[in-house]
């Protein structure tokens, strides 16, 4: 998704779920659609961006031991945090696993 530009990625990455309600409606994206599922968890349940994190940490680790696993190093809880902002809550880490 890094190798074409945004309106490309999310063209195509419309068509892998629901293409008429994530693209054509609402122009989100998958990231943008999990990142309001994260923003009302975090609204109602007081889940902070360190607890997610501590999820980002946890799947990399497994990751790590997965020889086809697309990342496979672990990450630190500070690491997962100081990453680059996807579609905030969500971070780098947060979305590749």
């Amino acid at each position: 998704m890094c190798e074409v530009d945004t309106p490309t990625s999310t063209a195509v990455g419309g068509r892998g779920g629901n293409y008429l309600w994530e693209f054509h409606m609402f122009g989100t994206s998958f990231a943008g659609y999990y990142a309001l599922y994260a923003t009302a968890h975090m609204s109602r349940y007081g889940t902070t961006e360190e607890q997610l994190a501590k999820v980002a940490v946890k799947a990399h680790k497994y990751g790590a031991m997965n020889p086809k696993a697309h990342f496979q190093k672990e990450i630190s809880v500070e690491a997962a945090l100081k990453s680059r902002v996807v579609c905030w809550p969500h971070k780098l880490y947060d979305c590749c696993r």
